[in-house]
Order: C-alpha cells, then sequence, then structure tokens
C-alpha cells in the first residue's frame, strides 16, 4: 500500500516551537489512514526522534524548535 504524506512548517520567530502538521493519506484512494506512525527527529540525532499516530482523520501534528529536522 502506497502512502502519501501532506505536511506543512509555519514559520515563527527565533525562540518559539514551530508547528508540523499534515494528514497521512492512502496515495491509490485518498483516503485518510489512522494509527500511521509518524516520526521526526532532529537532523544528526536519530536517538532523540519524537514520534506520534494519525489521528482517526490521519492528521497528526508536532511542535518542534528552530532547527532542521527528518
Amino acid at each position: 500500500m502506497k502512502i502519501a504524506l501532506l505536511a506543512s512548517l509555519a514559520l515563527a520567530a527565533a525562540g518559539q516551537t514551530f508547528p508540523i502538521a499534515g494528514t497521512v493519506v492512502d496515495a491509490g484512494s485518498g483516503a485518510p489512514m489512522q494509527r500511521v506512525r509518524v516520526t521526526l527527529a532532529p537532523y544528526g540525532r536519530l536517538a532523540d526522534q519524537r514520534a506520534i499516530l494519525t489521528a482517526g482523520d490521519g492528521k497528526f501534528s508536532f511542535e518542534v524548535p528552530k532547527g532542521k529536522f527528518v
């Protein structure tokens, strides 16, 4: 099963957190996918990764400090 991930990054002033949010959908049908594990880690520090499961509507969100993430 192929999935597509749509995410957005909102910009904020230095010292604040940045929201990263999106929706995981099935690439074929476009249907939202629930309980999919989405991970995010600071670049070069995979041990500090964060994970969240998508909601029933396929949505997820993180609040992260300024930096590069994978």
